[in-house]
């Protein structure tokens, strides 16, 4: 909102503060930055990093699964032997409570006000996001990242696990801990409301020394307005063309359903079908077992000396009759 009432605009980091100057046209002397900051009685200093970084966690609401990011991580992770967990959002395994969770970890990928956090509470942290990396922190760097917000503007390594593994060759406990000191000296609530009572404290004293010319301020204010008029006349318009394609998209889904629904039926008779097939397999395979040993008796009995002696009887010209006669008188003919 550019007034003349508003005298003083807030910016997270050095990105804010140029998109306030620079594209919303805030006059500099107007924007003054306050970094994140932490809550030390919540973010408690708990981890304490072990030699070499053996738990990784990859801490992140826009990391998903499939992600260079996360590809990257995995890997590294691989790499040095490491066992990495991911939190956030995307992956499902977001939490409400960071500050019992981020004290278990050697090293930490994060961004923002959650690679303060993570630093606040012991843990060594690598800047990164989804989008790209930036380096280990350090006590030869954490200033400047800070006043970055652990932000975009750091991020300017590729995503990939050649980055982390060169990252973390700086691992080093002792430096980590330095750079929690820093931060829990520097960063805390405190600090944080005493910049911004300093904000409102300029606001209220420019206003009061150098009052807006109130035609100057009717102006701002029906500019103002006019961008409101005019963003809510574009959203009434997109609503309305799109209704059509969520009406269609409503029958899709439900046509969607019901295909679904045919095909999970379809997969579950194909279940029982390969079911029934496999036991029919089996059936086989166990006729075809016992018509094998079947054959090896028939085999063994049509080679054994009493059927070839009977053969050659029956088969003799001279015995035949014989043989015959004395099968009648047993009854066996």
């Amino acid at each position: 909102v550019l007034h003349p009432n508003v005298t003083r605009y807030v910016a997270v980091d050095e990105a804010v503060r140029d998109r306030l100057t620079l594209q919303h046209g805030v006059p500099d002397e107007r924007v003054v930055v306050v970094p994140n900051f932490v809550d030390l009685d919540r973010f408690q200093l708990i981890a304490e990093p072990g030699p070499t970084p053996r738990r990784m966690l990859l801490f992140s609401n826009y990391v998903s699964e499939g992600s260079p990011y996360l590809k990257a991580a995995r890997e590294a992770a691989g790499t040095i032997g490491a066992h990495l967990d991911v939190v956030g959002d995307k992956m499902g395994t977001s939490t409400p409570n960071p500050e019992k969770l981020l004290g278990e970890y050697d090293l930490v990928l994060a961004q923002g006000r959650s690679a303060l956090e993570a630093i606040a509470a012991g843990a060594t942290v690598m800047v990164g996001s989804s989008r790209a990396f930036g380096p280990l922190v350090r006590s030869d760097n954490v200033e400047h990242l800070r006043r970055l917000n652990f932000g975009i503007r750091a991020q300017t390594l590729p995503a990939t696990s050649a980055t982390i593994l060169d990252q973390i060759t700086g691992y080093d406990p002792s430096d980590a801990a330095a750079v929690t000191n820093w931060v829990r000296a520097n960063t805390g609530v405190t600090q944080a409301v005493d910049a911004l009572v300093d904000v409102y404290q300029a606001a209220v004293d420019t206003l009061a020394s150098e009052l807006p010319d109130a035609l100057e301020s009717a102006h701002a204010m029906g500019t103002f307005l006019s961008g409101v008029t005019r963003d809510v006349n574009n959203l009434e318009t997109e609503v309305w063309d799109l209704r059509p394609r969520a009406a269609r998209s409503d029958r899709d889904t439900k046509n969607l359903t019901m295909v679904q629904g045919e095909r999970n039926s379809l997969r579950q008779e194909l279940a029982e079908t390969r079911k029934r097939l496999k036991t029919a397999e089996l059936d086989l395979g166990r006729t075809r077992t016992r018509a094998h040993h079947q054959q090896k008796r028939l085999d063994a009995l049509m080679g054994s000396r009493a059927v070839r002696a009977q053969h050659r009887v029956r088969s003799a010209p001279l015995l035949k009759g014989s043989y015959r006669a004395a099968l009648n008188l047993l009854g066996r003919s």
